[in-house]
């Protein structure tokens, strides 16, 4: 029988890689340094990285309660009226393909785009 490994160190399964800071893991961070912690100790305390323990005290004040910021989305490639002039076109000829449905309603989105606002209408293929 080969012999067994000894590890390293402890590994933890439910340590995971860049995560983001919970808002008491922010309220804690911030509360020590204001009690002049620095931040390494406080990077010990909570286990985190030092990037989130610096952007946790950069953007403290932009913070609500400590919750997170939204993430703000890419602008969306087509309007409302777009949305409604393709849902018409593909109800009247639901044997057309993609291109010819993008074709017909001039729409300059891409074919996933096309499909995404479909199926949020419940139009299948």
């Amino acid at each position: 029988m080969p012999p067994q490994c000894i590890p390293l160190g402890l590994a933890s399964g439910n340590r995971q890689f860049n995560r983001e800071l919970t808002p008491y893991q922010r309220g804690i961070a911030i509360g020590m340094t204001f009690k002049g912690a620095k931040s390494s100790e406080v990077e010990t305390t909570l286990d985190c990285s030092c990037g989130a323990i610096q952007s946790t005290l950069k953007f403290a004040h932009l913070h609500d309660e400590g919750k997170s910021q939204t993430r703000i989305s890419a602008p969306k490639s087509y309007t409302d009226a777009d949305e409604r002039n393709l849902l018409c076109h593909v109800r009247k000829n639901s044997k057309d393909s993609y291109a010819k449905v993008k074709e017909a309603c001039g729409m300059k989105c891409s074919k996933s785009t096309i499909k995404k606002i479909l199926v949020k209408h419940g139009i299948h293929n």
